[in-house]
């Protein structure tokens, strides 16, 4: 019987313990997400930016590349790195925010980082409506 985490990495953020291999997922889902954001951003003058669309995409990214291969499995269980994935999401939708810049005659939007300290988000826990909300994976109560 397998104990803690036996054949498995830890590593430590914040003074908590975590999978090496979830962590990995929030560089992902942070870099997904923006490309969603900038792929969503809606037209200039306008609420920009579809964050939910953004976010809703890079989860099914992550549930389709779950195994990091083109004919790899997708993972669609209640997964830790599913949740790691919506994590990050969440904190990206805090950290980045569409600024207009002006380009010859007219203005283009560009995904840039908000001032602030967003690092908390990262271990805060993913709540209930957030879960409802995102989540795409069979949900089932731990």
């Amino acid at each position: 019987m397998k104990k803690g985490g036996d054949k498995y990495l830890l590593v430590m953020v914040g003074n908590k313990p975590y999978w090496a291999d979830a962590i990995g997922q929030i560089p992902f889902a942070v870099d997904t997400m923006r490309l969603y954001l900038e792929k969503y951003e809606g037209p200039v003058g306008k609420s920009h930016g579809n964050y939910d669309e953004a976010i809703r995409q890079t989860i099914a990214t992550g549930i389709k590349w779950a195994e990091g291969k083109p004919d790899g499995k997708e993972d669609k269980t209640n997964s830790y790195d599913n949740y790691m994935v919506l994590r990050g999401c969440l904190w990206c939708k805090q950290k980045f925010i569409f600024v207009e810049k002006p380009m010859l005659n007219d203005i283009y939007l560009r995904v840039e980082e908000a001032d602030g300290d967003f690092e908390s988000l990262l271990s805060s826990e993913i709540t209930d409506s957030q879960r409802r909300k995102y989540a795409q994976w069979e949900y089932q109560e731990g």
